[in-house]
């Protein structure tokens, strides 16, 4: 496999169950948060939880 490949996947791995450098990784994250509370939106332009995962996808 190509090593742009090899790299692009350690670092969604990482950043999605490892331990990233920005702190705890998404999976954890979004283990601790409950199912309605994804579709709220902060107030303002904020983004609810579930926009901001899909936007990450």
């Amino acid at each position: 496999m190509n090593k742009e490949i090899q790299s692009i996947i350690k670092n969604l791995e990482n950043t999605l169950s490892g331990q990233p450098w920005y702190g705890r990784a998404v999976y954890e994250i979004l283990g601790e948060v409950n199912e309605p509370d994804v579709y709220k939106k902060p107030g303002g332009n904020g983004h609810s939880m579930i926009e901001l995962l899909y936007h990450m996808l």
